[in-house]
């Protein structure tokens, strides 16, 4: 994010909700700040993961899927 934003919001509410949900327009304005093509792999392979947490702990009440450590 450009400077000072970053230093300032750290990791704020509600940053999880685009990862919950896989939708980085989420915050508008700030989505092209926080959300670049540099971080894409990255952020989208958290949104994944959590995504699979999620499933699972509504499947069957254990949010560890298997093999997940």
């Amino acid at each position: 994010m450009p400077s000072p934003y970053g230093v300032k919001l750290g990791a704020c509410h509600g940053m999880d909700v685009p990862f919950f949900f896989g939708n980085w327009n989420f915050f508008q304005q700030m989505s092209s700040w926080v959300f670049t093509e540099g971080n894409r792999a990255g952020r989208e392979a958290l949104s994944n993961d959590m995504q699979a947490y999620v499933a699972q702990f509504v499947h069957t009440g254990d949010p560890s899927p298997d093999g997940s450590g």
